[in-house]
Formats: C-alpha cells, sequence, structure tokens
C-alpha cells in the first residue's frame, strides 16, 4: 500500500466533512461567481488538471478527497469543484489553455458533456460512475473519441474505483520517473542534481539518484542540492565515499534490485 494510505484509513466522518464544506461552501449554487471565479484563475495560470465531483454524494466527495491526495502529494496544481445537474457548468466553462486533464467523479457528466469538452480542449476526460442507467447510455458519452476514458463499473463504488486509480497512477509514476543514461556517464551529475531538485520540490529527501554501467558493474552516483543533507554516508553503507552533496558507490545488479525493492516497500 502507498505511503499516504494510513491517512486515508484515518479520515473521520468529521474530517470528510470538513472537506466538503472547503470544497463547497463557498461555491454555493455550484455555477456561481466563486465558482466562475476559481476557473477564471485556473485560467489565468493554465491549470492543468481539474476534478469536478458528484455532488451531493459522499462517493463524489470522497472519490474527491482521493484525487486531492493524489494531486498534492505530487504538487500538481488542481482546481476540485462540485458540478451539480442542478445549475452544471457548460463546456465554455471549462475551455481552459494548457488542460490536460479533467475529472468526473461518481458522475460523467450530461450526455455529451464529457466529448465534447475533450473535443475543444483536446485534454484527456477521465470519468467513474457505478450506475446501470449509466451502462446502458454510455455509448452515448463516449462518441468514439479516443480521450475519453470512462470507467463504469456496476460491481465497485465510483469512490473505490477512483482510489484504486490514483493508488495505481501513483505507483506507476513512482516506477517510471526514473531516467535512463546508458553509455553516457558525464550526464550523470547534471541528470541527479536535476532530480534532487525535483525531489525537494516534490516534498522528499533532497537527493537524486542515477545509475548507469561503468564496465561491467554499476555505479550509483548521489547528488543533493542542500547543504544539510548528507549523501555519502549513503554511499559509504555500500563501500563507496565522496562528499556530501557529491558522492557515488559501486552495487552488484542483485543488490541494487534489492536496494530499489527496499525503497519502494518503506515508501508504500
Amino acid at each position: 500500500m502507498l505511503h499516504w494510505n494510513k491517512s486515508i484509513s484515518l479520515i473521520s466522518k468529521s474530517a470528510t466533512s470538513r472537506f466538503r464544506a472547503r470544497t463547497s461552501s463557498r461555491l454555493q449554487g455550484f455555477r456561481s461567481n466563486a465558482a466562475l471565479e476559481s476557473l477564471t484563475k485556473a485560467r489565468e495560470e493554465r491549470t492543468q488538471n481539474v476534478v469536478l465531483y458528484n455532488y451531493p454524494s459522499f462517493s463524489g466527495a470522497f472519490s474527491a478527497l482521493f484525487s486531492h491526495l493524489f494531486h498534492r502529494h505530487l504538487n500538481l496544481p488542481c482546481l476540485i469543484l462540485p458540478f451539480s445537474s442542478v445549475e452544471p457548468f457548460r463546456v465554455e466553462d471549462l475551455c481552459i489553455d494548457g488542460l490536460e486533464k479533467c475529472y468526473f467523479l461518481d458522475f460523467l457528466g450530461p450526455k455529451g458533456f464529457a466529448a465534447e469538452l475533450s473535443r475543444r480542449t483536446s485534454c484527456q476526460v477521465i470519468g467513474f460512475d457505478h450506475r446501470k442507467t449509466t451502462l446502458s447510455d454510455i455509448h452515448l458519452y463516449e462518441n468514439g473519441n479516443s480521450n475519453l476514458s470512462l470507467k463504469v463499473n456496476l460491481e465497485k463504488n465510483s469512490s473505490a474505483a477512483a482510489y484504486d486509480y490514483f493508488c495505481a497512477k501513483l505507483s506507476e509514476m513512482k516506477r517510471d520517473n526514473g531516467v535512463r543514461i546508458d553509455g553516457n556517464s558525464n550526464l550523470s551529475d547534471i541528470v541527479a542534481k536535476e532530480l534532487s531538485m525535483k525531489s525537494k520540490a516534490a516534498g522528499l529527501r533532497p537527493i537524486g539518484a542515477v545509475i548507469y554501467l561503468q564496465g561491467k558493474n554499476l555505479k550509483m552516483c548521489l547528488r543533493s542540492s542542500d547543504s544539510c543533507t548528507d549523501t555519502s554516508a549513503i554511499a559509504k553503507a555500500y563501500g563507496g565515499g565522496g562528499t556530501p552533496s557529491s558522492s557515488s558507490f559501486i552495487i552488484r545488479m542483485d543488490e541494487y534490485n534489492q536496494w530499489i525493492s527496499g525503497t519502494f516497500s518503506q515508501g508504500n
């Protein structure tokens, strides 16, 4: 399980209520001036991720909470808004330059809404629902658009499906967040320093790690952009050395696999 799963499991009803209050109380009327102002700001800042959740719905609120945790963990800008059929948003409200993903949580929007949004913005639309009526009308939502990913599961609540989705995405990003530079070890210093800064920006330890083949051995290079972080302590534990901000060590493939597995186990 991911390392923030414990936080999720401890969410109380009061915490959920506070979350719902923060995201909806100031947006009363749904397509209100406050909501439109938030969208205007997102348009100015070219926000890449927008989340719309079904309101009023506990499943929608929990799905939005999981989305919030996912984007916060990765330090990704994200606008989360309640969506009600009483006074729904219009497609033009969500036409944001640079919009990459729009999530529909616990609903798929009015018929044709998601397809039109995806067509006009070229963004990826990802929707979750669990209702039989939605499944029977799914062809009316998809409209043959490859940018639409609509997940309708009658056997799983939308919030559970959203939770599984964001957990899987976070694990996938952890696995694929490396950079291959085999055959060009001169890049190791530059790449490791860049990774160190990205790690710090994400709220993690400010250490960048790059591994490459040196002869028949694997060489691990560690760099840090933080003067308070000592990478050499890690390198010395594996028989290497260096300075606090720049160190390295040789590691066998079996040791490397064990090291990576241990790192992810602790992170999860």
